[in-house]
Order: structure tokens, then C-alpha cells, then sequence
């Protein structure tokens, strides 16, 4: 008589699977294999707070997609093909965190500024597990946006920044490094447990810009919602990621996006320039 057959277990990829593995096709089973071994972070060396941090963007990377193909949000798609056509293609933009960050965590889906990062917040509380492993990053990532960054003083583990506008100052772990004193930095700063960084790669100006930029953010904050200087200036840094990015490309394009560029994802009229 015959042993019955051992019946083997899962890989542990399987388990993630919101349906039951026969109803997926090939290639939707590689894409989700990729995708675990994508969020084991194997290909990133870095302390827990930072590893943990970047795990739990993906996490929201991963849902955000899900988002873009059901087509559940048509303002989204318009964002996403917009900016990805625009900006990926360039050399700035290879990180996939500074340009996916915007449209995840800051792009207000419609007027009553609701973010896929809320819509990713909504799902997680119904599941314990997720809550319990990605809750932090969400309330960490909604506090966050970008922000112009002057590195004041550093040493081979932190970096120490002042923020234009708000003078804020942030001691950061070291996540550039080489760069020149004083140099500037348009990036995402973000807490982690008991540490900061920048996420992603930051776009750079040399010191010297200093002025400029003071002098251009200033004017583009007349007519920006706020009570006071700060106000304005965390509004405009959360809702202006388009405007940035066509910034960031002013050596290969001259066309600059205007700051309100986000609007135009609400309806089918084209996008105003300014030049």
C-alpha cells in the first residue's frame, strides 16, 4: 500500500495572495513574486529604521498601482501618465521614489484633498497586521512633503539641515554621501522610529542659489492659501511636486509647470504652462 503524498507547504510568497493562487494567470503569479521579493528589501543595505521605512513605501507603491489599474480614480491616471511622460525619462528622476512619492503620499486625489496615502490608511486599519507593521509610516508620511533643505554642519553618520522659509532646523541620518557645504537640497524629509532621512534621492543646488530660490519661493507665495509665511510655505511644498520636477529639469526643458499644475488632473483640459 502506497503513503499517501506529502502535501507541501506554501511558499511563503503564496500566502500574501488576495485570491486563491488557480485563479491567477502566469503572469500575474511572476508579478507577485516579483513583488515579494521586491518588499524583502534584499537590495538595500541600510540601518532597520530606514530598511523599514522603505519597505512600508512599497507597500503603498504596490497599492497605488493597484489603484492606477482599476482606473479607480481618473484624476490619478491623469497624474501618473502625466508626470511618468514628462519626467521619467530623465536621469533625475531614476530613484522611483522622489517623482511616486508626490503622486502617492501628497497628490490630492479631488477637492476634498484626499490622497491615495489615505486611501492606503483606510485599507490597513481594517487588518490588524498591516496597521500594526505600516500605521507609524502613515502617520509619519502624511506630516511629511518636500522641502528646500541647507545642510549646516555634518559628520559621517547625521547630516544637519535648515530649511528655507520656516528655518526649521532637523538633524537627518546621512543619506547623501558627498556634497558640498551648504549645498541645498529639494527632497522628502521623513521619520523613521527615532531617526529622519531623506526619502529617495534629494535634487541638489549649489549654495549659491541661495538667494535665488529664497527669492523665487517668496514671490510664488503670493495668493497661496495660509495665515502666515510658514503656512503658505507648507502648502505650496505639499501641492507643488509637478512644478518642482519641471524645476529639476530646467537643463533639458525649458518649459516650467505652473505650482497649481495638479488642478489640471481633475478634468480633461490641458495643463497651463508657464514659460
Amino acid at each position: 500500500m502506497r503513503s499517501p503524498r506529502a502535501v507541501s507547504p506554501k511558499p511563503k510568497w503564496m500566502e500574501i495572495l488576495p485570491v486563491a493562487p488557480e485563479k491567477l494567470s502566469l503572469e500575474e503569479l511572476r508579478s507577485f513574486r516579483q513583488f515579494y521579493d521586491f518588499i524583502q528589501m534584499k537590495d538595500m543595505t541600510a540601518p532597520a529604521t530606514v530598511t523599514a521605512a522603505y519597505r512600508a513605501f512599497r507597500f503603498l507603491y504596490f497599492y497605488g498601482a493597484i489603484l492606477l489599474h482599476e482606473r479607480r480614480y481618473a484624476s490619478l491616471n491623469r497624474c501618473w501618465d502625466d508626470l511618468r511622460a514628462r519626467f521619467s525619462r530623465f536621469p533625475a528622476f531614476e530613484d522611483g521614489v522622489f517623482l511616486e512619492s508626490w503622486i502617492f503620499i501628497d497628490f490630492p486625489l479631488d477637492l476634498t484633498g484626499r490622497t491615495v496615502l489615505d486611501e492606503f490608511a483606510a485599507f490597513c486599519s481594517s487588518i490588524p497586521e498591516a496597521q500594526a507593521e505600516l500605521g507609524s509610516f502613515i502617520e509619519n508620511a502624511r506630516r511629511s512633503r518636500l522641502g528646500l533643505h541647507q545642510e549646516i554642519i555634518s559628520t559621517g553618520r547625521t547630516t544637519k539641515y535648515r530649511e528655507l522659509i520656516t528655518g526649521k532646523v532637523t538633524s537627518t541620518l546621512r543619506s547623501v554621501p558627498a556634497y558640498e557645504h551648504g549645498e541645498i537640497f529639494l527632497g522628502r524629509i521623513i521619520a523613521s522610529g527615532s531617526d529622519r532621512f531623506l526619502l529617495g534621492d534629494p535634487k541638489c543646488f549649489p549654495p549659491t542659489k541661495l538667494d535665488s530660490l529664497t527669492s523665487m519661493v517668496s514671490r510664488r507665495l503670493e495668493g497661496v492659501p495660509g495665515d502666515t509665511i510658514v503656512d503658505k510655505y507648507e502648502f505650496f511644498m505639499k501641492h507643488a511636486g509637478p512644478y518642482w520636477m519641471s524645476c529639476v529639469c530646467g537643463e533639458y526643458d525649458d518649459e516650467v509647470l505652473a505650482p497649481n499644475h495638479f488642478r489640471a488632473y481633475y478634468d480633461e483640459a490641458n495643463p497651463d504652462v508657464q514659460r
